[in-house]
């Protein structure tokens, strides 16, 4: 998609209006002026919709810019936690190692002992879920 570079000015209550509208969903000031012309269009090109319809609408694209702003969270949560579980195995395989002969059979070791703490957190977390 090719994008078009406009510049416009808004009165400062609507520069806050959109702040404050970006801020409560997780967007930056950009995103959120970019919505509300996608949303202006929307109302523009269908101006048969009934001002129910397009409150649903409105609705439904809030609903769906929150959850987009969770999954960036949640992203970002996963992706801290994978870097400290690989660290935390980095660490402790390199404090096993250390002075051993033979590192197949710590390898091992270690394995079974996260296997069996994996297998304990994920059926604590189905117990949680229930």
């Amino acid at each position: 998609m090719n994008r078009v570079k406009i510049t416009i000015r808004l009165p400062a209550a609507q520069e806050i209006m959109l702040k404050r509208y970006g801020e409560t969903r997780g967007m930056t000031r950009y995103e959120a002026v970019l919505r509300s012309v996608e949303a202006g269009l929307g109302v523009l090109t269908q101006p048969t919709q009934s001002l129910g319809e397009r409150a649903e609408l409105a609705l439904a694209l809030d609903e769906l810019a929150k959850l987009s702003a969770r999954l960036k969270w949640l992203e970002g949560l996963l992706d801290r936690t994978l870097f400290v579980a690989s660290a935390s195995y980095s660490y402790a395989r390199h404090a096993a190692l250390h002075g051993e002969r033979d590192p197949k059979s710590t390898d091992t070791n270690i394995s079974a002992a996260t296997d069996a703490a994996f297998m304990r957190q994920k059926n604590l977390a189905k117990g949680s879920l229930k």
